[in-house]
């Protein structure tokens, strides 16, 4: 289940994230998106994911979905719906806290697993993070992935 972020731990990678979020934020609850920038975190890009926030969470999208993520989830979800992704073994939990973001305007950070195509289970942690203005609310969301493969 998603936790607050105040809890978040996780990883350098993640962690050194979540603190460039917070610097772009200032004293505003979110940075807009115009104002991250992937060059900011090159190293970070291949586990980073861009969603658009729709109307409805079945309308929400990927802009954006790292190779790293292509590897792990096993397939490249850039530009696709949420709702064509219904599959997933645990669509609820993973997909709607991008939801709660978007509501909330607050970060969440989400401890998971997902079957491998060996059928074994893979854990990963993910920091969802959000953009938008004060205007529009949450536009955009911004999520950091770290990976826990076991031998």
């Amino acid at each position: 289940m998603s936790q607050p972020v105040c809890m978040f731990t996780s990883t350098p990678d993640l962690a050194a994230l979540h603190t460039h979020w917070k610097a772009l934020s200032g004293d505003r609850p979110f940075p807009s998106r115009d104002q991250f920038a992937p060059e900011d975190v090159v190293k970070l890009l291949p586990r980073l994911a861009l969603v658009e926030v729709g109307q409805t969470l079945d309308r929400y999208r990927f802009r954006v979905w790292g190779s790293e993520l292509v590897d792990f989830f096993g397939e490249d979800r850039t530009w696709r719906y949420f709702e064509e992704l219904r599959y997933i073994e645990n669509w609820e939990i993973v997909f709607q806290s991008y939801e709660e973001v978007a509501r909330l305007g607050k970060p969440m950070f989400l401890s998971a697993r997902q079957l491998s195509s060996e059928k074994k289970y893979q854990r990963y942690q993910r920091i969802i993070l959000p953009l938008g203005t004060a205007i529009n609310g949450v536009t955009h969301i911004v999520s950091g992935y770290a990976f826990h493969i076991s031998a």
